[in-house]
């Protein structure tokens, strides 16, 4: 009768990070960024910056890791100075659209992009905020065509692929999605991000295939394990295979890192019930009730004894 609640959103972390040559800790801060430990990837920018506080891929990516938590004034801060420091930069410019894209600040995020592409070897993500912007103003064809010419040109450029099945995914075509996701990491296998395993999870999900949405999310949760959404995600693919009890499992991880979400208490009320554990789907029930969600409140109506009196 219901469905369980899905917390669903698109995860636009870039596929790749550049990678400086020659100086490990610049690789151990980026890989830390990928895989969404952004304060540690911060320390290690830190530790960089104060033995060479001019050095332009520090100060994007400590940018990038700082516009990820939020923190967008200093994240403003550093790439301004990147900006400043090397203007024929297009990676710069395309952090900075991406902060001001973050802000929906959509104008001059585009003015950014713009710039990246004037500038000698223009990053691919140029292209990938411009179409992002394009989705955003509900232009899907152009947001569509920027990438397609982009992708014949960079046959081999797996951050295309995987900006394309992120659209794929919000326009809802997901059997492209896969497809453009799993050529995305097929093109760069040994680069692990959150974002592709918990993005191709999603379409799997929804094409209803539970089993391989579980392998993706659980692959998301190993690289990001501090991240209430893919435990959430996973609990709800085990709802679907009837798998109660680990779907209970993942619901109750997910209020650990989440507490007092809504969703979740109805999703475990939901898999309590399945159970037969009424007791237990009653409480969870009053609680995500509490917070507003009326198919719970409906659920205690149906389920909870003190209503059947």
């Amino acid at each position: 009768m219901f469905k369980l609640f899905i917390r669903v959103f698109l995860i636009t972390i870039p596929f790749t990070a550049t990678l400086a040559q020659n100086i490990p800790t610049i690789k151990d801060a980026y890989i830390k960024l990928n895989k969404r430990n952004f304060e540690g990837a911060i320390h290690d920018f830190n530790r960089i910056l104060g033995s060479s506080p001019n050095n332009t891929e520090a100060l994007c990516g400590r940018a990038e890791a700082k516009s990820s938590i939020g923190n967008y004034e200093d994240a403003l801060k550093d790439i301004n100075q990147a900006i400043a420091l090397e203007s024929s930069n297009g990676k710069a410019y395309c952090v900075k659209g991406d902060i001001l894209f973050f802000q929906k600040d959509y104008q001059g995020a585009a003015k950014l992009y713009n710039e990246a592409l004037s500038k000698p070897n223009a990053p691919s993500a140029a292209i990938i905020g411009k179409s992002r912007i394009a989705s955003q103003a509900g232009n899907t064809k152009e947001a569509y065509k920027l990438l397609d010419d982009a992708i014949e040109t960079k046959p081999g450029d797996a951050d295309l692929y995987y900006a394309r099945g992120l659209l794929n995914n919000g326009q809802k075509r997901y059997t492209k999605s896969l497809q453009d996701f799993d050529k995305a990491i097929a093109l760069n296998p040994e680069q692990n991000t959150f974002g592709i395993y918990f993005n191709r999870g999603l379409a799997n999900f929804n094409l209803e295939e539970y089993a391989d949405a579980i392998t993706d999310y659980t692959k998301a949760i190993e690289i990001d394990p501090t991240n209430a959404t893919p435990y959430n995600s996973r609990g709800i693919a085990y709802y679907e295979q009837e798998s109660y009890k680990e779907a209970i499992a993942d619901f109750l991880k997910s209020l650990e890192i989440s507490p007092n979400n809504a969703g979740t208490f109805y999703n475990l009320g939901m898999a309590y019930n399945k159970e037969e554990d009424i007791d237990n789907a009653c409480y969870y029930f009053n609680k995500s009730c509490q917070l507003k969600n009326t198919n719970a409140c409906k659920m205690i109506v149906l389920t909870c004894p003190e209503y059947k009196k």
